[in-house]
């Protein structure tokens, strides 16, 4: 029995001989279970066929979320790709209202530069104005003070005149008129000096000549020399500045 079975062990080993059919043997075997292992079997299937079902289910549940997330994502896209073309149109409708803003502004900038250059323009002339001002202020207190400076001295002229008068006596009460052919001036450029001249007085205010210089009749009054019926002006000698005016 040993050589026999070795004989066939050498025989299934022979090259070239193919292996026996294990699974043919199993399910050969299977046909000659008991009952229990066929019922154990067929609950086993049944088992497997159930969680088969499942991950059917299961799968096609996902593929249908899966379907469902793939209209989301689409609706979302298109809603994202409208609210990018309203972005897109909002952004240009407020870069044109920047760009109006913009030139707006630009030209309140040049409105209002145009109206610095008229203020400081403006400035300047009222400070040109503010100057002539205090120079005729000052001229006004110069020739306020000439005025009360010849004021006195007419006031001192007079007083001199009347004791002129009152030295030389009175005048005779009638005398007879006759036309006034020369006057007598009266000079106060350095103290007094009185000069007989030809010819009817000049008005108060009036300019003549005078030693070579201009002067201003600033007063007629009677002549200072005793029964002298001419009548007496009162010159003020005349600045460069008040000639070249006048």
């Amino acid at each position: 029995m040993q050589r026999e079975a070795r004989s066939d062990r050498g025989w299934e080993q022979w090259p070239g001989r193919r292996a026996p059919d294990e699974a043919g043997r199993k399910r050969l075997r299977a046909l000659f279970l008991p009952s229990e292992a066929r019922e154990a079997v067929s609950e086993l299937a049944a088992e497997h066929g159930r969680q088969l079902e499942g991950r059917l289910a299961q799968l096609q549940a996902a593929v249908l979320d899966h379907e469902t997330r793939e209209r989301a994502v689409s609706e979302l896209e298109a809603g994202v790709e409208h609210l990018l073309r309203e972005g897109s149109l909002e952004l240009d409708r407020f870069q044109h209202e920047l760009a109006q803003r913009e030139e707006t502004l630009d030209r309140r900038d040049r409105s209002l530069a145009t109206a610095e250059a008229a203020a400081e323009e403006r400035r300047l002339e009222l400070g040109a104005v503010e100057l002539r001002r205090a120079a005729l202020e000052r001229r006004a207190d110069t020739i306020e003070h000439r005025e009360s400076e010849l004021e006195r001295r007419a006031d001192e002229l007079a007083t001199l005149a009347r004791q002129l008068q009152e030295l030389g006596g009175a005048l005779a009460p009638h005398e007879e008129s006759h036309e006034v052919t020369a006057h007598v001036v009266l000079l106060t450029d350095s103290g007094y000096r009185v000069e007989d001249v030809e010819g009817p007085a000049p008005a108060i205010g009036g300019i003549v000549e005078a030693n070579g210089t201009a002067h201003r009749c600033v007063r007629i009054m009677r002549s200072p020399f005793p029964a002298d019926r001419r009548p007496c002006a009162v010159l003020e000698r005349l600045s460069a500045e008040e000639h070249v005016s006048d």
